[in-house]
């Protein structure tokens, strides 16, 4: 009994220290937030993070915050999230919606 409840303790903490953490980086003071949703992953990433890091320092007035969401439904996430009243400001969507 001891050793399953030491597993499962250890099941828990891996699970958390490997659980996907939110970006906490604050909109600089003065600038307009801008949430936009792409559906890329692995090196395209890193591209696109870098455009929007650009972007981000070469004016004041916005602040661009990428969120990479999979493309599996993307359709789907984008109407609920309409339907619940927080959809995001911007989209790539290679679908036809």
């Amino acid at each position: 009994m001891r050793l399953a409840i030491i597993a499962i303790l250890i099941l828990f903490a891996v699970a958390i220290l490997v659980w996907p953490t939110v970006d906490n980086v604050q909109v600089p003071s003065g600038r307009e937030e801008v949430v936009f949703w792409h559906f890329w992953g692995g090196d395209d990433l890193l591209v696109v993070q870098d455009i929007v890091r650009r972007f981000n320092e070469s004016q004041s007035k916005y602040w661009i915050r990428e969120t990479s969401m999979p493309g599996n439904n993307m359709q789907a996430k984008l109407f609920l999230s309409i339907g619940g009243g927080s959809p995001p400001d911007l989209v790539n969507q290679d679908d036809a919606i």
